[in-house]
């Protein structure tokens, strides 16, 4: 897969998250009619994605199955899971809610372990099972950065809806069919299928992508505004074949679960290049606006045991080895200048990534130069 590919990759990962968004909506409406009347598959797509739909709370879950074919014996085959989740609750406004999510990772049968809650007080880390307390200065620098976002967010009684962003929801399906009512978590839904619009798709994440920065999506720098024209011909060739399924509660029209499947080729014929990739992403939505409990873990360490397994990663987490006023002070002496170093150790790691390109066997050789 080229670097142009995996920036795609990004962006699409964006777009998710903005769609998303969407789909909660965060108006103060607990049921609507789009106007369109009835309940036909068109009318339950436009009014699902609407914004009208009040979600304050509930527990998500969503989880990204892929299977890979390598085009040689670079084990590059297999298939590979991703499974985050966990409870959520707003606390008005564009505060930052609170949250405990934990993370999943499954690949060549090994499993990854992670997660991240907040109860808008403070925060702490899981990884691998264990607990670590993030300082009350960083979960500040933290909070801040997402109140900053959201103020750049749209402003709007309702919700923010796909119309608002510049996509029309029904110009990324084709031919929507009702297939009837099913169960998603204890909630009566109605279940609608239909093909992927391949060109609306790309579309929809070509006016995403320059819209991200001022929606409240973090991490944006390294995304493109928008895709080239040799990106979206790569897309269109690559992707083989998809369908989008949506569940939206028979009563309130509200969100409740959303199934992508697709098929695609890159065309890579290297021994280290991805053949073919066929890939499954849910989000599902239960518990809607009713009460979470979230609280965090009382017996934790400080962050410090974690960054200095990390090792050279632990620049990727923002300096959080640096000084602080909790736990962990012991061993702060010092971790300014490792935390700096380990910053610039990332910095280079990322730069040789990148001019690997899809040679695996120089992509590999660049982890030396975290710890370099």
């Amino acid at each position: 897969m080229t670097y142009r590919l995996r920036a795609v990759v990004a962006a699409l990962a964006v777009a998710i998250c903005v769609l998303a968004l969407a789909a909660c909506g965060g108006g103060n409406k607990s049921s609507s009619s789009s106007g369109s009347g009835g309940n036909s598959a068109t009318s339950l797509i436009d009014d699902t994605f609407s914004g009208k739909h009040s979600v304050k709370s509930g527990n998500v879950t969503v989880q990204l199955d892929l299977n890979l074919q390598g085009g040689g014996s670079s084990g590059l085959s297999g298939p590979i899971t991703l499974k985050l989740g966990g409870p959520f609750a707003s606390q008005g406004g564009k505060q930052l809610p609170k949250f405990a999510f934990d993370l999943t990772v499954g690949a060549g049968g090994q499993t990854f372990n992670a997660g991240l809650a907040t109860d808008a007080k403070a925060a702490v880390v899981k990884f691998q099972g264990t607990n670590y307390s993030i300082p009350a200065n960083v979960y500040s620098q933290f909070k801040q950065g997402f109140d900053q976002a959201q103020a750049k967010a749209p402003k709007s009684s309702g919700g923010t809806s796909l119309k608002q962003l510049g996509v029309d929801p029904l110009k990324l399906i084709q031919n929507p069919k009702v297939v009837g009512d099913e169960d998603v978590a204890g909630t009566t839904t109605t279940h609608v299928t239909a093909p992927v619009n391949v060109d609306g798709i790309i579309s929809a994440v070509d006016t995403l992508l320059g819209k991200a920065g001022s929606l409240g999506v973090p991490q944006t720098q390294g995304v493109p505004k928008k895709l080239t024209d040799a990106q979206k011909q790569q897309l269109r060739q690559a992707i083989k074949s998809a369908s989008i399924d949506v569940w939206t509660g028979k009563d309130d029209h509200t969100f409740r679960k959303l199934q992508i499947k697709a098929s695609v080729a890159p065309g890579g014929t290297g021994a280290n290049s991805v053949k073919a990739a066929d890939f499954t992403l849910s989000v599902q939505l239960a518990e809607v606006n009713q009460t979470q409990t979230i609280t965090l873990p009382t017996s934790t360490k400080p962050i410090t045991d974690l960054t200095s397994q990390l090792g050279g990663l632990g620049g990727a987490l923002g300096g959080l080895g640096g000084s602080s006023s909790g736990s962990g002070s012991g061993s702060s002496g010092g971790s300014s200048g490792s935390g700096a170093g380990a910053t610039k150790n990332l910095q280079k790691y990322e730069s040789c990534i990148q001019k690997a390109g899809t040679d695996l066997t120089k992509a590999q050789k660049c982890a030396s130069l975290l710890t370099g």
